[in-house]
């Protein structure tokens, strides 16, 4: 056991001889003919990737719009029953206003991330990543 330690450690402490066949990293070129060809693919997937995050956004704001206004919407409609059902004195009075305080803030919610959404997303970007959804690409 101590001799197989003690070769171990004299070995770590040898230096490579420079007369051995192995030219050694330095002399490897850093580029090969199959470098261009990985780095475009990867490039590519990066693209994609990009871009189905760009599209998943433009979806994102769109959809955050619709529930923005279903719930304001929503709340319009909720507030007026609410009103009705305190004048009439209805028993679902207080139902119908906690639904309204959840419509509101679902309303509320969406707006906000509507809003900073499009901050984030210009009229250029989402007019572009529309245009990339509908373009035809050309049959090969």
């Amino acid at each position: 056991m101590e001799d197989q330690k003690r070769w171990k450690d004299s070995d770590l402490d040898q230096k490579p001889d420079s007369t051995s066949d192995d030219p050694g990293p330095e002399s490897v070129p850093f580029e090969s003919p199959d470098d261009e060809g990985q780095l475009m693919g990867v490039v590519m997937d990066v693209g994609a990737m990009v871009r189905s995050q760009m599209i998943m956004l433009v979806f994102a704001s769109d959809m955050l719009a619709i529930l923005s206004y279903t719930s304001y919407s929503l709340l319009a409609f909720m507030c007026t029953g609410t009103i009705i059902a305190f004048i009439k004195n209805f028993d679902f009075r207080f139902i119908a206003g906690i639904s309204c305080l959840g419509f509101l803030s679902i309303a509320i919610i969406a707006h906000v991330s509507y809003r900073k959404l499009n901050q984030l997303l210009s009229p250029e970007i989402k007019k572009a990543v529309r245009d990339s959804l509908t373009r035809k690409k050309p049959s090969t």
